[in-house]
């Protein structure tokens, strides 16, 4: 062969591999639209619950089509519901054969092994403990263990060797229990509970009734746990009495056995338990909290749960204690679970006295030891204010910058960006430019599969693929109208998350959906519309329902009787006795009483939302007596941490809807 032939067929042998990657683009690109239209069609049929119709659309979708895996999981379904176990069987063994990586592979050898349970069980047995095995965090793992439970029991039957049978029955029961610690409010706890106590009907342990009582506390039978609770080692269930005591408002059960838990058994119990345990003897004790705290410190020196108490002691300390407070609970905790806040308290009120070299020090030793703590924004803000009082700027704006890179959302990324560009105003954006609530990603690791369900509104199949993602649920829940429960679940989705998204990430939008905004701004009077929807979610979380401990109703969860005064001096009628739950009446009233806060508050944003929270009277009080430079140091010093945290909250939403929506920022 030549140069010449070699060259044509080189050419040749070129031309039809471009033809060939041409033709299978095309048809990539053909099987999915087509794959997308079928789907669509078939998905139409299974909500109609026209399951023969269905089974047999799915059955079209084109094989190369990344919807394919999700229609064979379907067509598996409309067999289920056709009451075809042999069909549905033989498509979820063809899913895992064809795509063994598919998200929902343990939930399908999960439904297998639960299809041929009955008829057979030793081969169940053997795909229930693959699963245990395979993914033992799954929810498919937790279920499979009642399972096997059950199957345990039923190879009991002609068993006549006495050793062989007692092991047997605790294999058995040890399956149960696993189960109840696992899902105490699970679908088979009841079951297993029962199963429990037939096997031990006069031999229940103390760990028996401890693992049945949390798990008749998790179903909400608060009695019936007691009962339970009743026979166990008070040593190691102590937390969970006062847990369930609590429930039942036995306030003088919490406070007893809390008062003997710490004295005698801190070391016991799981620490958060114990936190928990606390805080509630401290709620049940709410008319004499300070003292309830002297004398739990005085019960707790030496022990387990010591600093946590001192810790508390701290934060609701007068002004003139607190300082010593957090610098003794550092000293003498320096490697606890809240030395990091300690020191933070400590580096703060060396900057709000001027010791600047000294708060320097201590807030550059802060971010060496505590990196990534709850503080941190914190102590990068002030370090950045304590430079910018020492009049060294450039020094200053690294930490601004600094803050507002690494915790972008937070209520000191807002200070810092006030602070840096010399702001004013501190309210930044004045309205909103709207932007809908999406699907939270713009792509998927599944080909895009999940996006394609999204889009075709196939909210089952998403949910299947999707239960551990918590913005997909959010996601879903806000789809279903569900508002409250949705932005609850991004907001602690976004809390997990180590480094946050860029703010045009769509799932920002579901941490700081704009709902009842029109409202907001239609009655906003003199107040800052975006504002007035940064109360609304840090009050309600969006729920027009919402109602507080004490009362207070609605969407801006306004007590009744303040709503009744606002209502009668601004001739507002409504004949409704629950008129503060109508969102519209609801945002009208509160936009009234945050001008009229504003204005006893010479015209102060901050203030008023303080005074939303704090009362009026405390927040004239705090700033008669405190010392500050600034609302910086006024806020860091106001003696009521739900006060403080309050506002940070409720700017800090103010921040993000900026970031989010506006445009005046950065």
């Amino acid at each position: 062969m030549n140069i010449k032939q070699k060259t044509t067929l080189i050419i040749v042998i070129i031309i039809a591999v471009i033809s060939l990657l041409i033709v299978n683009a095309w048809n990539a690109t053909r099987g999915e639209s087509d794959g997308v239209k079928t789907y669509a069609v078939a998905l139409e049929y299974y909500k109609a619950e026209d399951y023969h119709k269905a089974y047999k659309a799915f059955g079209t979708v084109p094989s190369n089509s990344t919807l394919k895996p999700a229609a064979l999981y379907r067509q598996a379904k409309c067999a289920e519901f056709m009451q075809s176990p042999k069909l549905t069987q033989k498509h979820y063994r063809q899913l895992i054969r064809r795509y063994p990586d598919f998200t929902l592979s343990v939930r399908i050898k999960y439904l297998l092994a639960q299809n041929i349970y009955e008829q057979h069980p030793k081969r169940a047995k053997r795909k229930f403990q693959s699963i245990v095995k395979k993914y033992p965090k799954s929810e498919y793992a937790i279920a499979s263990k009642y399972y096997l439970g059950l199957i345990q029991l039923r190879e009991l039957e002609g068993v006549t060797n006495q050793t062989k049978l007692a092991l047997d029955l605790q294999k058995a029961e040890d399956y149960f229990k696993d189960y109840l610690k696992d899902a105490p409010a699970g679908r088979y706890a009841i079951y297993s509970i029962n199963k429990i106590k037939e096997l031990n009907r006069t031999t229940l342990t103390s760990e028996d009734n401890l693992i049945i009582a949390r798990s008749y506390y998790a179903l909400g039978e608060f009695d019936l746990a007691r009962k339970h609770l009743d026979s166990t080692n008070v040593a190691y269930s102590w937390c969970d009495i006062v847990k369930n005591y609590y429930e039942l408002r036995n306030y003088a059960k919490v406070k007893e056995y809390t008062e003997k838990g710490m004295a005698k058994y801190s070391q016991y119990v799981d620490k958060k338990d114990m936190y928990k345990a606390i805080d509630l003897y401290l709620q049940a004790s709410s008319g004499n909290k300070n003292n309830a705290l002297m004398y739990l410190s005085d019960l707790s020196k030496g022990r387990e749960g010591e600093d946590y108490i001192r810790y508390i002691t701290c934060r609701n300390s007068s002004i003139e204690l607190k300082d010593q407070c957090y610098a003794q609970l550092y000293q003498d905790f320096p490697k606890g679970q809240f030395a990091a806040d300690a020191l933070a308290n400590v580096f703060y009120s060396n900057v709000k006295f001027g010791n600047y070299k000294t708060a320097l020090k201590l807030g550059k030793e802060h971010l060496n030891k505590f990196q990534k703590s709850n503080s941190t924004p914190l102590v990068l803000f002030w370090l950045g204010k304590a430079e910018e009082r020492a009049k060294n700027y450039e020094d200053s704006r690294v930490y601004y910058k600094r803050v507002m890179k690494e915790y972008p959302d937070t209520y000191y990324a807002y200070r810092a960006y006030v602070d840096m560009y010399r702001i004013e105003n501190p309210l930044i954006v004045k309205d909103l430019i709207f932007k809908p609530v999406v699907f939270p990603y713009e792509k998927s690791k599944d080909g895009n599969m999940v996006v394609k369900l999204a889009l075709l509104k196939d909210y089952g199949m998403v949910n299947e693929l999707c239960k551990n993602d918590k913005f997909v649920q959010s996601w879903l829940a806000y789809e279903d109208g569900k508002y409250n429960t949705s932005v609850v679940l991004a907001r602690d989705a976004m809390e997990e998350l180590t480094t946050k998204p860029p703010k045009t990430d769509f799932r920002w939008r579901l941490v700081y959906p704009v709902h009842y905004y029109d409202y907001a701004k239609e009655f906003a009077l003199d107040n800052n519309p975006v504002l007035l929807l940064s109360i609304i979610k840090e009050e309600s979380h969006f729920d027009p329902k919402a109602t507080s401990g004490v009362g207070a109703k609605g969407l801006m969860q306004l007590m009744p009787q303040t709503a009744n005064e606002v209502k009668s001096a601004y001739g507002i009628a409504s004949n409704d006795p629950n008129y503060l739950y109508n969102p519209k009446i609801n945002v009208q009233l509160g936009s009234i009483y945050f001008s009229k806060l504003k204005k006893i508050n010479d015209g102060s944003e901050f203030y008023a939302v303080l005074s939303y929270n704090g009362g009026l009277g405390m927040v004239k009080s705090w700033r008669n007596k405190l010392t500050y430079q600034d609302r910086d140091d006024f806020l860091e010093q106001v003696p009521y941490p739900e006060t403080q945290d309050y506002l940070k909250k409720v700017y800090r939403a103010y921040w993000n809807y900026a970031r989010i929506y506006g445009t005046e920022n950065e």
